[in-house]
């Protein structure tokens, strides 16, 4: 999956390991609340290949 603009349209294209970029703090937990609800779990990441910036990285899948 590439790091554009998402939505939870795309939820069932997401893998483990898959990013979402965000453009500020706010969207990234509130996408991070919605996937939890969706059983996806994810972690903040604040660096990717060198870049700062804001994503969110797909941990698990599923309920815990």
């Amino acid at each position: 999956m590439d790091d554009t603009l998402w939505d939870l349209g795309d939820v069932k294209m997401l893998q483990v390991g898959d990013t979402i970029q965000c453009h500020d703090k706010e969207e990234m937990v509130n996408l991070m609340t919605e996937l939890e609800k969706e059983n996806i779990t994810t972690d903040f990441m604040y660096e990717k290949d060198g870049i700062k910036g804001l994503w969110l990285v797909v941990e698990r899948i599923g309920k815990k």
